[in-house]
Order: structure tokens, then C-alpha cells, then sequence
């Protein structure tokens, strides 16, 4: 049996037994002329071994997981399916999707416009269970600390906004001006 490498790229399930069985593959295919039986041979050995490998790897995976809390069960099965790790991209008509200064500040003005819209609250006319005292007033830091607490992994609300997106820009939408 040769010896095989181990590469940074090869699959956790991956070991030397099956390399050299995928390499013994290899030389019966180079050396046939038609299909030959040793080829097929070590080609149906190789899947059955490899499948074998892979059903024993993930049920064992899933069990280790079955014990961690649920965000890193998350993120293994993630990485185990082979999701993609990228930023979400924002499209806003007028704005280039790599602009992120431009595209938090058509948020943070969107956001605002909708309550500038809002008429200020009359508090005579609210209904008399209220307390008589005026309503407190949030200050800006107040609310950066809410934002900072959104969780990144749960997801969007009915505005759709990604609530990475909202914790990592608290600082421009705790003071909308």
C-alpha cells in the first residue's frame, strides 16, 4: 500500500485506506483498454467505502451535536452542508451595493421619514388610565444599548431589515435626526 498525503482541503470523512483504494482505482482505469472488471471492482469498492465513511462521520457528528447548545449545533450543520459565509447584499435602487455608507445612510433617512410623518402624540387627548405624568424621554444611548442587544442569528422582522445589519449600525440609527 502507498502512502497518501493528507491535505488542508481533504474531507474529515477522508482516510488513507480510501486514498489508496481511489489510487488503485486510478491505475486499473490508466491501464485498461476496454471496461475492465478490476477497474469496476475497485470503482464500486471506492463509493461503498466512501459512503460507508461519510454516513458514520455525520451520524457521529450529529450525535457530539445533540449535546452543544443549539447556535453552534447551527452553525456545524452549516458548515457541514457547506453554506455560504457571505454578507447579505442590500439593493437600494440609486445605490451601489458595496456603497455600505450610502446604503445605512437611505436607511437611516427612510427610518427617520417615518417618523417625521407621525404627528406629535397630544397627551390630553390620551385616554385617562395613563399615567398623568409626561411620557420619559429616550435618550440616544438608551436605545444604542437596545440595538446592540439584537440577536444576529434570528430572523429579519416584518421590515425585513437583518438584524446584523441593525446591531452593526446602532450608533447611526440610535439618533435619528
Amino acid at each position: 500500500m502507498e502512502a497518501s498525503r493528507s491535505h488542508h482541503h481533504d474531507k474529515p470523512w477522508l482516510t488513507a485506506e480510501v486514498k489508496s483504494l481511489i489510487h488503485r482505482r486510478q491505475q486499473a482505469f490508466a491501464g485498461r483498454g476496454n471496461v475492465d472488471s478490476t477497474w469496476k471492482y475497485y470503482r464500486n469498492k471506492v463509493q461503498r467505502k466512501i459512503r460507508h465513511l461519510k454516513e458514520t462521520y455525520y451520524n457521529s457528528k450529529v450525535k457530539s451535536l445533540k449535546k452543544d447548545n443549539a447556535a453552534k449545533w447551527h452553525k456545524e450543520i452549516k458548515s457541514m452542508i457547506n453554506a455560504s459565509r457571505n454578507e447579505p447584499v442590500i439593493h437600494i435602487d440609486g445605490f451601489d451595493p458595496t456603497d455600505k455608507r450610502g446604503i445605512a445612510n437611505a436607511i437611516n433617512k427612510s427610518l427617520g421619514a417615518v417618523i417625521q410623518s407621525l404627528p406629535a402624540i397630544d397627551v390630553a387627548s390620551l385616554p385617562a388610565y395613563l399615567p398623568s405624568f409626561p411620557a420619559p424621554y429616550v435618550q440616544p444611548w438608551d436605545v444604542y444599548k437596545e440595538l446592540l442587544n439584537v440577536k444576529t442569528r434570528k430572523a429579519a422582522g416584518p421590515d425585513g431589515i437583518p438584524g446584523k445589519i441593525i446591531k452593526e449600525f446602532a450608533y447611526e440609527l440610535s439618533a435619528i435626526v
